[in-house]
C-alpha cells in the first residue's frame, strides 16, 4: 500500500481542514524543506498559527528553509515568545539573517528576548498580558483569554506588527 504524500491543505475524510495542532504534529513530523513547502502552501493566518504551536519542534528548522522575507513576516506576525524559542532554535547564520530584516520594533522586542536565558524566570514569563477584574468569574476569565488570543492574530496581522505586545508579566 503507497502512502499518499502529506499535503497540509488536504481535508481529512469528512471535509474538515486538520487543525492547527494537528497540522504542527504532521509537520514536525517532516524534513525542514519538506515542512517549509509545506508551511508556504498555507494562508498566511494558518501557517502563524501552526507556527506557535510548541508540537511543531522543528519550527525554526522549517522557517530557516523558507526564502527570508517570508520567514520574517511569519515571525513577526507569531507571539513573541514562541517566535523567541523558534530563533533560539535556529542555528546562527539563519538567525542572524532573519532578524535584521524584521521590523524595529520586533526586532527590538525579539533581541530583548534573546538575552534571557531559557531557564530564568524572563526566558520563562510571558509577554501576553490579560487583565480582569476581581469581579469576574473563573468562566468570564477563560472566555476573555481566549477572547484576547483569538483577536491577536488579527490585530497582529492587521497592524503589521505594529499591534505586538512587549509588556513582560508573570
Amino acid at each position: 500500500m503507497t502512502i499518499p504524500p502529506f499535503d497540509a491543505l488536504a481535508s481529512p475524510p469528512g471535509g474538515h481542514l486538520p487543525s492547527i495542532a494537528d497540522l504542527a504534529e504532521r509537520l514536525d513530523g517532516l524534513g525542514p524543506r519538506a515542512a517549509a513547502a509545506e508551511l508556504s502552501r498555507l494562508p498566511h493566518e494558518r501557517a502563524v498559527l501552526v507556527l506557535d504551536r510548541s508540537e511543531f519542534g522543528s519550527a525554526g528548522e522549517a522557517l530557516s528553509a523558507l526564502p527570508t522575507e517570508r520567514a520574517a513576516r511569519l515571525l513577526r506576525d507569531m507571539s513573541a515568545d514562541r517566535a523567541t524559542d523558534v530563533l533560539l532554535a535556529m542555528e546562527d547564520d539563519p538567525r542572524s539573517r532573519l532578524l535584521p530584516v524584521l521590523e524595529p520594533e520586533v526586532r527590538d522586542d525579539l533581541s530583548r528576548l534573546l538575552r534571557y536565558r531559557p531557564d530564568s524566570a524572563g526566558g520563562m514569563m510571558t509577554t501576553e498580558f490579560v487583565c480582569v477584574t476581581c469581579t469576574q468569574s473563573v468562566a468570564q476569565t477563560l472566555d476573555h483569554i481566549l477572547e484576547v488570543e483569538r483577536s491577536r492574530l488579527t490585530t497582529s496581522s492587521r497592524s503589521n506588527g505594529a499591534g505586538r505586545r512587549s509588556t513582560r508579566s508573570t
